[in-house]
C-alpha cells in the first residue's frame, strides 16, 4: 500500500538536498503513543526486504 503520512522526517531536508529517498515501514497503528503496535506479517515482510537490499548492495 502507498498513502501519505502526515509527519516530518529528516526525508524532507534529503529532498532538499536533491538525494533520493524512500520511508516504509510496518504496518500497525499508533505509532509514539501510549498504545503502539505492529502486524506482525508486514515486520516480516520488511525484514525480508531489507534483508535482500542488504544482500544485493553488499555482493
Amino acid at each position: 500500500m502507498i498513502r501519505a503520512e502526515p509527519s516530518w522526517t529528516d526525508r524532507v531536508l534529503l529532498d532538499q538536498a536533491g538525494i533520493p529517498r524512500l520511508l516504509f515501514g510496518v504496518d500497525g497503528e499508533g505509532a509514539h503513543a501510549a498504545t503502539e503496535w505492529a502486524d506482525l506479517a508486514s515486520l516480516h515482510r520488511l525484514t525480508d526486504v531489507l534483508t535482500a537490499t542488504i544482500a544485493n548492495f553488499c555482493s
